[in-house]
């Protein structure tokens, strides 16, 4: 399968862009420069759950099908097409650089294994089984629904699920540190850490607030709808944005509280994206017929207007579905949907 547009991919020396000799070098996406251009670039048919561009490649994450990399001829299959790769990470030196994929459950039938964390030091070439110490007593297992790091030390990491797990090794070994690990069913789906130090875990289970490196972890009560994704903005600030079921909420640490900002958009928030000083809403909006029966979904984008205080239309696409992921490369906005691929969008 070829790429749509342009994929210009460095070289240094005989080796590509993805690795030479241990020196990481980052690939030229020249794919939709134009505003208001969209272009399909691949992998339809798939739930791209999470996309990643970093200094190791550019990566799609799907719900059946595994890891992707994009490469100069299209898409190339990295593997870990067991279960749902529900979030990739990339950790810095001195931990890495190295790729972390978080798993859930395949969408049926039982898992092959239960393993919750991959890692990749050679840009999704191979993987190694990166979760120990997360095994339960009721031999259920736990998956990673989402990951993060610690902005200001890249050997700190932490998966959540029903609990909350931190990492001092880069991943090495995991320990609990807040929720019950023995509850069933899914939980936490969003996870993040600011520089200052506060962290911020949301989803279907009460909040989780943490303001101690980590280690202690505060249950709140729930207090917004169901947050699906969690985004810093401005970058590098204490104040976090949510992805909400009918719109965006925010909050500034350490404080408590969440605000709705702007008007309810018409769909689930499921990707947020700070990016050259603009934050971008990625929504899934449910279609129905005249009976109001559901019949599917479809696409919007959207972005912040501080000046007028709410979110603005950019994207609407009524035949291409909704929006699960979202990765930024320079003017360009790459969406990962809900069975369509991945689009690349001209901002």
């Amino acid at each position: 399968m070829k790429v749509s547009g342009r994929l210009s991919i460095l070289a240094i020396g005989s080796c590509t862009v993805w690795s030479c000799g241990g020196s990481i070098a980052e690939p030229d996406l020249t794919l939709c420069e134009t505003p208001g251009q969209l272009s399909q670039i691949g992998l339809e048919g798939h739930r791209v759950t999470s996309l990643l561009q970093s200094p190791m490649g550019f990566f799609a994450g799907t719900a059946s099908a595994g890891v992707y990399r994009l490469e100069p001829d299209g898409w190339g299959p990295l593997g870990l097409d067991h279960g749902v790769v529900a979030h990739l990470l990339f950790v810095p030196e001195p931990a890495g650089p190295l790729l972390l994929a978080g798993m859930s459950p395949p969408l049926s039938g039982p898992p092959e294994t239960d393993a919750a964390v991959f890692a990749s030091f050679d840009s999704g070439e191979t993987w190694v089984r990166r979760d120990g110490g997360t095994a339960l007593a009721n031999d259920r297992n736990f998956w990673a629904l989402a990951l993060a790091a610690d902005p200001t030390n890249s050997r700190v990491l932490y998966m959540a699920e029903s609990a909350i797990l931190r990492s001092a090794d880069a991943g090495e070994s995991w320990s609990f540190v807040s929720g019950d690990p023995e509850s069933a069913g899914v939980g936490i789906r969003a996870l993040i850490v600011t520089k200052g130090g506060f962290g911020l875990a949301d989803g279907l289970t009460p909040v989780h607030r943490t303001t101690t490196d980590g280690l202690d972890w505060v249950i709140h009560g729930q207090e917004v709808a169901l947050i699906h994704t969690l985004e810093i903005h401005p970058p590098g600030s204490e104040t976090i944005w949510g992805g909400a079921s009918a719109g965006v909420t925010r909050l500034v640490a350490p404080s408590t509280e969440w605000a709705t900002v702007g008007a309810l958009l018409p769909g689930a928030v499921h990707a947020l994206e700070s990016h050259q000083g603009r934050l971008l809403a990625g929504v899934t909006v449910d279609d129905v017929d005249e009976l109001g029966v559901p019949i599917g979904n479809h696409a919007e984008v959207y972005e912040w207007d501080p000046t007028g205080d709410e979110f603005r239309s950019l994207l609407v696409r009524t035949d291409t579905r909704g929006v699960l992921s979202f990765a930024a490369v320079d003017n360009q906005l790459f969406i990962g949907t809900d069975g369509d691929g991945v689009l690349c969008f001209g901002l």
